[in-house]
């Protein structure tokens, strides 16, 4: 199974070891390389990728590229700071052409997850 975390490095590094420690492959989405590096060195189910969901256009890419590369996500778990509905529409457009529509949940004023 494969999850998605969108800014996974930091506040969500938690929730990105635990998705990997029960099986799942997770790319996690930061901005920070050096964080990411770290984060994936502790668990090799963890796929660090360095984007800034700011930069839409980088952003676009990158998941274009994740969802090719590694296949739909059927978790994704994110921390968005701005401009949460655009990252949404992003995250469920590139994930359902993948091949895996999703449910989107909102749990916290900035924290949001979905499942296929």
């Amino acid at each position: 199974m494969h999850a998605l975390a969108i800014g996974g490095s930091g506040m969500l590094s938690g929730a990105s070891l635990w998705l990997a420690e029960q099986g799942y492959r997770v790319s996690v989405i930061g901005r920070n390389p050096q964080k990411l590096r770290r984060l994936s060195e502790r668990n090799a189910n963890l796929f660090g990728v360095s984007a800034d969901y700011a930069q839409a256009a980088e952003f676009a890419a990158a998941l274009q590229d994740l969802m090719k590369s590694r296949g739909p996500a059927s978790l994704v778990v994110a921390w968005v700071h701005f401009d949460e509905n655009r990252r949404r529409r992003q995250v469920s457009v590139e994930n359902g052409a993948a091949g895996s529509p999703s449910r989107l949940h909102r749990f916290a004023s900035a924290g949001w997850f979905a499942q296929a």
